[in-house]
């Protein structure tokens, strides 16, 4: 996609899809991430494109980095985006999630205690 392109429909057919993510409850965060992994070539024209603060695009960069390291085959949705975040570099993440799920580790903090035995 050129530039000028990004600027006509296409551009409008992205901030539907961001304003669509917005007004999703969990998944947002997977879409978010989703649609900045898809905006990576934009990267200089972010700040003009998200209206907003530093703090923001500190959360869309995390969406981002989230949505990169489980594609979507690998997430599971019974369990939260947090429990995601936390395991994204865990070598055995996958394994982990299911974990999380199967054994109903809810909270994010009774995670943590168990990542750290």
């Amino acid at each position: 996609m050129t530039h000028s392109e990004w600027r006509g429909e296409a551009a409008q057919d992205w901030i539907d899809e961001f304003q669509a993510a917005v007004d999703v409850h969990e998944s947002t965060k997977w879409r978010l991430g989703d649609l900045m992994v898809q905006a990576e070539y934009l990267a200089e024209e972010h700040s003009q494109a998200f209206p907003g603060c530093e703090t923001w695009m500190h959360k869309l960069r995390q969406y981002k980095e989230c949505a990169e390291l489980w594609p979507e085959p690998t997430r599971n949705d019974k369990v939260s985006w947090r429990h995601h975040w936390i395991l994204r570099h865990h070598p055995k993440k996958e394994e982990w999630i299911e974990a999380c799920h199967e054994n109903g580790i809810e909270s994010v903090h009774a995670l943590r205690d168990l990542l750290n035995r």
